[in-house]
């Protein structure tokens, strides 16, 4: 599914620099003293691209920084074969270059930006929200609890948001006890953005089917009913087509052998959200007997055989672990 891109109008001066790839005169434009806390954005697709404290002095006529914000500004090598381009990655278009090696800044990086590529906000940007509205991807799963699933997926880098709730149920907007009561036809979930440029369907797809028992099909630890279904919901086709694919590569290696991957895969419908207080239950909740016994040890086991993908705020984490 592709994301329409909203790019604003800009003067004749603005295209021959950020389209046609001029250099802008420098000491011309005033954003080169500007000094304000805020952040710098795309002025093509108001993309946010640097923060206020990353921009320096380096005496080039043009806005400097020596950092970028991740995932905002893609670099490329320029068409006379020196220089490294860089483009805004959300709309693609010219923003300057990057030059390292000049030992102005301890990280020994200089984004020199035209300054006509750039506007300015004295505010802060909500970047997580942002990616979510205009670049993030939508995923849906299922298998057992949500409480566990939510944890796990919170703790993936690349993932924006996690939310706890209902699909493939008969009535609106159910109550949980509707749902535990295994006769509405809804089945517990969490529905995830995440940004597809840090972490792909393919690898959301891979630590869910290694975080639980994807041979059972209606059951998960002590969770046992239909509520309780490992399923996959997929919101397009290439999603159903991947899914499809993962299940039918599983069961022909005979990964879980002498079993075969049983998990659904099911057209999305609308989602509903879970009561309030099981939002971010197991971070409020880490040490009740629930937590630390049953999603306690897919947290350690996600994180002894995929450290690379936790968040960097989870990978000194200490995870509460009971043993019966």
């Amino acid at each position: 599914m592709e994301k329409d891109i909203t790019l604003n109008p800009l003067t004749p001066e603005e295209k021959r620099v950020i389209i046609d790839k001029w250099t802008e005169k420098p000491f011309t434009w005033t954003l080169l003293d500007e000094k304000h806390e805020g952040i710098f954005l795309c002025k093509q697709c108001n993309a946010p691209l640097y923060y206020s404290d990353m921009k320096f002095e380096s005496g080039c006529g043009r806005p400097s920084f020596d950092d970028a914000i991740p995932w905002q500004v893609h670099e490329k090598t320029d068409a006379d074969g020196r220089r490294t381009e860089i483009t805004c990655l959300t709309c693609g278009w010219h923003l300057g270059h990057v030059f390292r090696g000049e030992y102005i800044t301890q990280k020994n990086t200089r984004h020199c930006v035209n300054s006509v590529s750039l506007k300015f906000v004295p505010e802060k940007v909500d970047l997580a929200q942002y990616m979510i509205e205009t670049k993030a991807e939508i995923a849906t799963f299922g298998w057992g609890c949500y409480r566990c699933l939510e944890a796990v997926f919170q703790r993936l880098r690349g993932v924006l948001s996690v939310e706890s709730g209902f699909m493939w149920g008969e009535s609106e907007d159910p109550s949980y006890e509707e749902v535990c009561d295994g006769r509405s036809g809804h089945v517990e979930v969490i529905q995830l953005h995440f940004d597809p440029l840090v972490i792909s369907y393919h690898t959301l797809l891979s630590v869910f089917f290694t975080s639980h028992d994807p041979t059972q099909l209606n059951r998960q630890w002590g969770d046992v009913w239909t509520q309780y279904a490992s399923v996959i919901f997929t919101h397009w086709s290439e999603q159903k087509e991947r899914a499809t694919q993962t299940i039918g590569g599983y069961n022909d290696a005979r990964v879980f052998a002498p079993d075969t991957v049983v998990t659904d895969v099911r057209d999305a419908t609308d989602f509903w959200k879970a009561p309030e207080y099981h939002t971010d239950y197991y971070n409020k909740n880490s040490e009740a007997l629930y937590c630390s016994a049953i999603i306690s040890p897919k947290i350690k086991h996600l994180r002894d055989q995929r450290q690379d993908l936790l968040k960097d705020e989870y990978e000194e984490e200490e995870v509460p672990m009971t043993y019966f």
